[in-house]
């Protein structure tokens, strides 16, 4: 699969380890474009977290004029990037992906759906089952308004 166009971010302003050089093939980042280009989500150090299992921050941005406007980034909440596409966006402005949160003997791995501009909604009983990412899935969900905490208790209890 070719790679879409990583969009210019400032990391020193995101979530996460502080970036410096990294090795070839250590991590890498990966833009997930919207159909219309105005959005993207970008998962950013991605590397492997045990045995084939690879994770990384990521975020959602709106773009325009080649400026980055970043939307969400959680802090605590991961994407499970082993499957690919990790990312699916379902129409101009909402997007489907595989989360990831451990904690204790706990590994949460549910889909969630972002809608740029009416929150989120996690998808309960997702955690052992692939991207859910049909077309319609966005339309029917009942969004809550994005914050880090809310966004991390979702995934937790999902």
């Amino acid at each position: 699969m070719e790679r879409e166009p990583i969009p210019d971010i400032d990391f020193s302003l995101v979530a996460g380890p502080k970036r410096g050089p990294v090795p070839e093939g250590y991590d890498y980042d990966q833009a997930f474009w919207s159909p219309d280009k105005k959005h993207v989500v970008m998962g950013y150090s991605i590397t492997e977290a045990r045995m084939g299992t690879y994770v990384g921050r990521f975020l959602w941005a709106s773009v325009t004029n080649g400026r980055v406007a970043i939307i969400g980034n959680p802090s605590e909440v991961f994407a499970s990037c082993w499957h690919s596409p990790w990312c699916a966006w379902l129409d101009e402005q909402a997007f489907a992906l595989k989360t990831y949160l451990y904690r204790g003997p706990q590994l949460q791995t549910p889909t969630a759906i972002i809608h740029v501009q009416r929150g989120f909604a996690v998808l309960p009983f997702t955690s052992k089952s692939a991207l859910s990412r049909g077309p319609s899935i966005g339309s029917t969900l009942n969004y809550q308004a994005f914050s880090d905490h809310a966004f991390s208790d979702a995934v937790r209890s999902a």
